[in-house]
């Protein structure tokens, strides 16, 4: 029997991409699937864009305003297939990507999510560039412990697996698929990635590290990366917790990270780490562009260690202060 692939897609006002997106679902060479599409309250065309489709495949919910986290988890919930595919209403899955994503994950039992690499394009749909990351299972584990996740609207997992651990988060405000990976390896699923990009990934000025504005993305993704860290050193995932045990992470968490100024020791952490990268690959642009990034948020960037953006010592600082009733 061919496993069904349910492809989700969340949206909110994305008129000018949202038909290009849902074309680029229904194009696929692997048939046996069907696309679950959230509107979040738009008010602006998509919704009626959507609705000239005409493929028994494509299902539409569209209800009160729910949030990205609700809406992904409304997604789930109305998922047939036993693969979940994800795919953000600006960003494009190429023609073969659930087909070879499929079969991956058919040849290996064992993994709970797959992802793949990149291509980049512009506002205007322009390619511009692709990513290149290493995917094997421990570059990827450690890639991920150092705030440096690959995109989410390059993944399929296998839906039970995610239900297992409570779905997506509703505490996370931002860097919520982040979060869903690190809940994943602290219940030892394994995650892997496929070398071939297979998805369009449309990248904004103001996407993840451009901008000021992303700083809840660092703080609910080092928000994340601690509560790995916790669960790994006594068991304690706190993301899952009681409100009362959440709330009292939290404060403190938020007391530790704005003591520590740790915003922009973390981007210089991850530009430094960027350049580098660039660096052995002779880019020299590249390297250049990062090494500015890294003035920009530490002059004296070179007195940090790079690599993990978040270092085990971070935590245990952080964890010797988490009971400490005189840190306030």
């Amino acid at each position: 029997m061919i496993p069904k692939v349910s492809f989700i897609t969340t949206f909110f006002n994305a008129e000018e991409t949202i038909v290009a997106c849902i074309k680029s679902m229904l194009n696929q060479t692997y048939k046996e699937l069907e696309i679950i599409a959230i509107d979040d309250a738009s008010t602006d065309k998509s919704l009626e864009l959507i609705n000239q489709f005409k493929d028994s495949r494509l299902k539409v919910f569209s209800d009160k305003k729910l949030g990205r986290v609700n809406a992904l988890n409304k997604g789930l919930a109305e998922a047939t297939g036993q693969y979940v595919a994800i795919l953000d209403a600006d960003d494009e899955a190429l023609a073969n990507r659930i087909t070879e994503q499929v079969h991956f994950m058919n040849q290996n039992t064992g993994i709970a999510l797959v992802y793949s690499n990149v291509i980049f394009m512009n506002k205007e749909g322009r390619v511009f560039d692709q990513s290149h990351l290493d995917t094997r299972i421990a570059k990827t584990n450690q890639r991920l412990l150092s705030l440096n996740p690959f995109a989410h609207s390059s993944v399929l997992f296998r839906k039970s697996e995610v239900l297992d651990i409570g779905g997506y988060n509703s505490r996370c405000e931002r860097s919520i698929d982040y979060n869903m990976y690190l809940e994943l390896l602290i219940n030892k699923k394994i995650i892997q990635g496929l070398s071939n990009p297979l998805t369009k990934l449309r990248v904004y000025d103001d996407s993840w590290g451009k901008v000021e504005g992303s700083s809840l993305q660092f703080f609910y993704g080092s928000l994340g990366l601690f509560n790995y860290f916790h669960a790994l050193s006594d068991g304690s995932n706190y993301m899952r917790a009681s409100d009362k045990e959440f709330l009292f992470f939290l404060n403190r968490f938020k007391v530790w990270y704005s003591k520590r100024n740790v915003l922009p020791l973390i981007k210089a952490k991850t530009y430094a780490h960027k350049a580098v990268t660039d660096l052995k690959k002779f880019n020299v642009i590249g390297f250049l562009k990062n090494i500015i990034y890294c003035f920009r948020y530490k002059p004296d960037f070179w007195n940090i260690r790079i690599n993990p953006a978040i270092q085990l010592g971070d935590f245990n600082k952080f964890h010797n202060t988490l009971y400490d009733r005189n840190e306030k």
